[in-house]
């Protein structure tokens, strides 16, 4: 004897998911981690960042550093600058504005250290052209 097994009937919700999907009104809440390479660069629009905690480089010494998040063309995104730009670029951006950030490399400071050096645009909006 063979054994049928109905297919289930889809629920309202996953008649509604599918249908988001198909028609691209969906928006992924995970956030892809960005590896910063040097030259490369980030525009977009900062939504808010998260303070964590981590070892410094060459070093079990505990630090604290922000996460931040931006919403960009190709979706959400998430990096963090180093614990050194938190205090340069991290304490003047603003929720809700856009800004490009371009990776430049890393540079030495005094007593040998090296940090992560940005360059940090904020791109201001449009205003409506001046009538001559």
């Amino acid at each position: 004897m063979s054994k049928q097994t109905a297919t289930p009937e889809k629920g309202e919700y996953e008649k509604m998911a599918e249908k988001a999907l198909d028609t691209g009104e969906v928006k992924d809440l995970i956030p892809e981690f960005v590896k910063w390479e040097p030259k490369q660069k980030l525009i977009g629009r900062y939504s808010h960042s998260a303070m964590l905690e981590g070892k410094r480089e060459g070093s079990d010494e505990p630090q604290e550093y922000n996460m931040y998040f931006f919403d960009t063309d190709k979706g959400m995104v998430k990096f963090h600058l180093g614990a050194y730009n938190d205090g340069e670029i991290g304490a003047q951006l603003v929720a809700g504005q856009i800004y490009m950030i371009e990776f430049v490399g890393k540079v030495e400071i005094a007593g040998g250290n090296r940090v992560n050096k940005f360059k940090c645009m904020h791109i201001y909006p449009r205003v409506a052209p001046v009538q001559g």
